[in-house]
C-alpha cells in the first residue's frame, strides 16, 4: 500500500504525493483498514471487476484493469498472481462481505465461475465433488 500511496501515511492524506495511484479517502478509516480496502481494489481489479468503472475509480484507484494493475503496481500483481495459494473464485459472482443479496454481481463479471478442472467454489461439478473450494 505504502508503494501504491508513494509514502507511508498512518492517517487519510487531505493530498497525496504526484503519481500515488491509491488515495483513500475515508478518514474513519485505520492504517490497517486503508490496507484491506487496497486489497479488495488490486484483487477486483485483477478480476476484471473494475474495468468498466476506470473513469469513476480515478479518484480513488488508478489500476481498475489487470494490464493497469501490471503496470503500475507490479509486485501487487506478482502477489496475486504468483506468490499465494487464493482461490480466486467467486460462486454465482457474488463476493463476501458486501451486505447484500447480490453481493457485487453489479461489477463483478468474471469470465469463469470454475477452476480449470470445472469445478464451482462450493467444490462440486454438476454431481461430481471436487473438494475443498474446487
Amino acid at each position: 500500500m505504502d508503494v501504491a500511496r508513494r509514502g507511508h501515511f498512518e492517517n487519510v492524506l487531505k493530498n497525496y504525493p504526484n503519481k500515488a495511484i491509491y488515495h483513500y479517502n475515508d478518514r474513519t478509516c485505520t492504517y490497517d483498514c486503508q490496507d484491506t480496502e487496497m486489497f479488495y481494489w488490486a484483487l477486483t481489479s485483477l478480476l476484471n471487476g473494475q474495468d468498466s468503472r476506470v473513469d469513476d475509480n480515478m479518484v480513488e484507484w488508478e489500476a481498475s484493469t489487470p494490464s493497469q494493475l501490471r503496470d503500475k503496481l507490479p509486485s501487487m500483481y506478482d502477489l496475486l498472481i504468483n506468490g499465494n495459494k487464493m482461490k480466486l473464485l467467486s460462486l454465482n459472482g457474488v463476493l463476501p462481505g458486501t451486505n447484500s443479496a447480490t453481493g457485487a454481481t453489479g461489477t463483478y463479471n468474471p469470465s469463469s465461475q470454475t477452476c480449470s478442472s470445472g469445478c464451482g467454489l462450493d467444490g462440486k461439478s454438476g454431481s461430481n465433488v471436487c473438494g475443498a473450494l474446487g
